[in-house]
């Protein structure tokens, strides 16, 4: 599995379901992770890296556009960001 950051939005929501069940298996299974302390930490780097594939993936479809108010065609942002947005729904 890529590194979630290098993934765009919908590759990571595909993968969404796998990476849930694996944090379960290892809440269940490890005894470092099977408090709630630790397996915060872990969903909070899972969260991060989520929120930086986003950015990434922002970056590279407006080519690295220092503001994107002005970027053609219009449709195109919408849809890029309609993906992000449909990650955090998921």
């Amino acid at each position: 599995m890529e590194q979630l950051e290098q993934s765009s939005p919908r590759k990571v929501i595909d993968q969404l379901p796998l990476l849930l069940y694996s944090i379960r298996m290892i809440f269940n299974i490890d005894k470092y992770y099977s408090n709630k302390a630790n397996i915060i930490k872990l969903f909070r780097k899972l969260t991060n890296q989520m929120i930086t594939c986003c950015k990434n993936f922002i970056r590279k479809r407006t080519n690295n556009l220092r503001t994107f108010w002005n970027f053609e065609p219009v449709e195109e942002l919408i849809a890029v960001f309609n993906e992000c947005i449909e990650l955090n729904k998921q």
